[in-house]
Formats: C-alpha cells, structure tokens, sequence
C-alpha cells in the first residue's frame, strides 16, 4: 500500500519539504513547499526565532496524514568517517566504533551520537564501514526546532547523504566508482563521493552562493538584496573561450568567478586529498551540482574548467521523480533524497535517532495507523456478515431442495406427497422397540433416495412399483425409450454399498411408452 512520506530541509536561506507517495518500487512527488527564511542585513546565518516562524508556515502548508517524516543534520555539524575493522568485531559494533573514535573527536565520546553502514560484502575481511557522528546536543537541539512545529521527524539523516537516494534502480552511475554529488548551498557546499552508489565520504564547506552575493554587491556597490536580485536575473558565467556579451556582463561574471573562489580553493584541496587516498576510496571521476546555488547559468561549465573533472547539472544526469517540475529538481533535491530515505533498507541508511533521542513516533503517525487499523477491521466484518449471510442462503436453498426431492420421490412411491422426514421414517418401517436386531445404518427410504440420486437427469424414469425385501430389490417402471431402461442397470450397479448382483433387464414397448422390469440382490449395512 501507498504511503506518504515527507522530507524537510532546513537550509540556510530557505526551508523546504517534499511529499512523496511511496509504493513497493516507485515514488511520485505529490507536494513541493518552500518558505524563505527572514535574513539578516548582512546575509548572516538567520536568527533562530526566523527558523522557527519558517517551519511553524511550513507545518501549515503540509498535509495532516503523513506515515514518515525525515529530515536532516547540517553536514558541518557532523562528521563522517570511513573505518576499518576486522569482521569479527562487528558483532560488537557499537562498542568498537567507540574505541576507534576514543581521541579522534573534538569532545567526548560519551556526548557523541553516531550510526554506522557496513559498505563492505559479506566475505570481505576486514570491513569497511562508514561513521557518521555528531554532539548529542547538536542532534538534540535540531530535533527540538522540529517538534516544536510539530514536524518531529522519524529519521535524521546526514548532510547531503541522502542524495544518493535521487539514482533509481538500474541507473548506470550507479556502477561509477568515484561520483561525487555537490551540493551547493546559500552559506554552505556539501560534497558528496558515492561508490557504486553508496557513499563513502561526506566533507561541508563553509561557503556557497552567499559569496557571490557578496562579491556582486562589493562590486556594483550596492545592498545585498540588490546584489541577490541581480544575481538571480542578470547573471550567466560565460562558457570557456567565449567571451561576455557586454562589458556590464564581464564585469558581473569577474566578480562572481572571485566570489566563487571562496568555495574553488577547500574543494580543489579536497579533491587531491581523494586523489592521495586512491588506494583506500576511489578518486572522483565526476561532479553533479545540486541546490540552489547551482543553478547559476555557466556554474558547471566554469567548474569543470577549474577542476578537471566533468561536471554536469543534476537535471542532466539524474532523471527527476514523477510530478517533479524540472526547475525545482535542484533545489528540491536534497528534501526529495530525504522523503526517500524511510524506504530504505535500516542497513543501507544512516539515522542519528540513537539512543534517548530515538524515534518513539507521534500522535499522526499513531491515529493514522489506528484509522487504518479500524478500516481493516471494518471490512473484515462486513466481509464476515456477507459470507454468514451466503451460507444462510445456501442452506436455506439446500433445505428447499432437499424438500422438492422428497416430496417427489414420496409422490411416485407412496402416492401422495410427504414434506416431513420423520414422518415418511414412520410410514416406511417400525422404530424404536419394535425392531428386532440391530438397527440397520439404511432403510428403503435412504436406498430410494440414493437411486434417484444417482440416476442421470436425461433419462426419463418413472417408478411404478418397488419392492424392497431383505436381500431383494425389484424395480417396476417406465421410460420413454429401451436405450434409456438400459441404462438403468449401470446405476444399480454404481450402488455398490447396497447393490451386490444386478439381475438382466426386461421390458416391452413402444417408442414413448416403455415399461421395463428388474431385480438385483441386496446387502445394506
């Protein structure tokens, strides 16, 4: 069954959620919402009382039955960690994460948060396994912001992580050794490197499309919600080897490209870090820019020039979900990746909910459940009154024909109609007191009973005298034709529980009009 499922971004300059219905293999966005945050003058992290305001709106614009929630931690509140252990200690595995990251932390590990993904097959010794770990109180604080707008979520995820949830099964890249998902936000870049669609390294950078901002109200000397105006509507980096159209765009494109600087100069050193360490996570092979600083006219271009690497926009490499509209694809990834993550496996995702923070569910999820639960057990009874209403009726029709055959048989017999069993038992034989010896299992009702029966419904037969003694059964009666009294000898024998010995058939007649005569020895228990 389909279920709704919601992914809540709180980003730096915007929050955003999606909806997403969820079946056994596919997912369709339902519902996009996005509610800019209120920054300050300087374009400055936003209060925490703007936070709040914007996910209280947020709350409102969502619908009321949602079965999951997911959001996420910050990527530069958390850490994350590739490890080595051998695979024997992973049946402690908690315990031996703990020991391992004792003194690699700023703090202690006793007020550390963490989960972990085994990334390496089963027979592989030793395994690799990825940690991700955070303050409890960072974790905490986070949770509290949400639940207090009553958008507590389920699972928190990581960073930009989730993003690996946006390659549907069977896309190729899900084979590439080394893609790197770069998410590009207002205050902060998130750099994702997937192996084989598992990620293997997650790294936050202070810097993002504010820098451009900024860059861009310096040189046009102008405020920064002008500078961001003119951001979003005039500016376009141009393609290597082409020149700007016009000196206003040259300049505008020059001091993007040195606001961009703020973000080129961790990430180049990032990615010769992964060059270094080759041996132990494959080296990049290719960028996929998401958020909403990436859409940028020219940003992948300008990118791939920089850092040698191919870079593509993510709706040029990543199919968007059902009922996604393309130009919100990048922005909305993020949320989109996150409204995916309760649909996988426990084993293939990592949720922070550790602990005395773990997810205990909320008053939605329960009376959405419990409606569910009244449903099911709704149509259950209707589904039950029905059935004892057909058995009723069968019955009733097998009692009514059960009925016409009595009455009919005891017509042809006995001359006159009888609706009572009972009745016909008395007339046909002694009871009780009377009968000497055992009392039989069958009596000459029963026996008349089971000839008529067996006798098949194309042969016109008319009893006109039975005669049933102890060890004797004679048959008087009429046909329409000789073919059909010729048949009546083959249901005698049929009867075998009481028909030993079926003696040869006689009769005369003519067409219409047939009488036929036949005796057979009798053994009834």
């Amino acid at each position: 069954m389909a279920r709704l499922s919601c992914g809540i971004d709180v980003g730096t300059g915007t929050v955003r959620a999606a909806v997403l219905r969820l079946g056994l293999r596919s997912s369709e966005v339902v519902q996009l919402h996005e509610v800019p945050l209120r920054l300050p003058d300087d374009g400055g992290p936003a209060e925490p009382e703007a936070v709040r305001e914007a996910l209280c709106e947020l709350a409102r614009r969502l619908p009321p039955h949602v079965e999951s929630r997911a959001a996420g931690l910050p990527g530069g509140d958390a850490t994350v960690r590739l490890l080595s252990f051998p695979r024997a200690a992973l049946r402690q595995a908690e315990a031996a994460i703990r020991v391992e990251l004792e003194g690699q932390l700023p703090f202690e590990v006793d007020e550390a948060l963490f989960d972990h993904l085994v990334l390496s097959p089963p027979a592989e010794d030793p395994a690799t396994v990825l940690v991700a770990v955070a303050r409890a109180e960072t974790v905490r604080g986070q949770l509290r912001r949400l639940a207090e707008p009553g958008l507590e979520p389920g699972l928190l995820a990581v960073g930009a992580l989730p993003l690996a949830r946006l390659l549907p099964s069977g896309h190729p890249l899900l084979q590439d050794e080394g893609l790197c998902f770069l998410d590009v936000g207002r205050l902060e870049t998130d750099l994702v490197l997937l192996r084989r669609g598992r990620p293997v390294f997650l790294r936050s950078f202070r810097a993002g499309s504010e820098d451009v901002t900024r860059a861009l109200a310096r040189v046009l000397r102008r405020s920064r919600g002008e500078a961001e105006a003119v951001k979003c509507t005039h500016l376009a980096l141009p393609e290597p080897g082409s020149p700007a159209p016009d000196a206003a765009h040259a300049a505008l494109a020059e001091a993007a490209q040195s606001g961009l600087g703020a973000l080129l100069t961790p990430l180049r050193r990032t990615l010769l870090e992964l060059l270094a360490k080759s041996d132990v996570i494959a080296p990049p092979t290719r960028l996929v820019l998401t958020g909403g600083g990436s859409r940028i006219p020219g940003l992948a271009s300008f990118l791939a020039q920089r850092l040698g690497l191919p870079v593509e926009r993510l709706a040029d490499a990543v199919p968007a979900p059902a009922g996604t509209p393309p130009e919100s694809f990048p922005s909305f990834a993020r949320a989109i990746g996150l409204a995916l993550e309760p649909a996988a496996p426990r084993s293939r995702r990592l949720d922070l909910r550790k602990g005395d923070v773990r997810y205990r569910g909320d008053q939605a999820a329960i009376r959405s459940h419990l409606r569910k639960a009244l449903i099911a057990a709704g149509v259950a009874f209707v589904a039950w009154l029905f059935s004892a209403w057909a058995e009723s009726r069968s019955l009733d029709r097998e009692a009514d024909r059960q009925q016409a055959a009595l009455e009919r048989l005891t017509l042809e017999v006995m001359g006159k109609k009888y609706s009572d069993f009972d009745l016909v038992r008395s007339l046909l034989g002694k009871t009780g007191a009377d009968v000497e010896g055992p009392v039989p299992e069958l009596d000459a009702l029963d026996v008349l009973a089971e000839l008529a029966r067996r006798m098949p419904s194309d042969i016109r037969n008319s009893i006109t005298l039975l005669t049933i003694e102890p060890g004797k059964l004679a048959i008087n009666g009429l046909t329409r034709n000789a073919e059909e009294a010729s048949r009546i000898p083959e249901v005698l024998k049929g009867f075998e529980r009481c028909v030993r010995d079926v003696g040869t058939l006689s009769g005369s007649g003519s067409e219409g009009n047939y009488s036929y005569q036949i005796e057979a020895t009798t053994s009834c228990p």
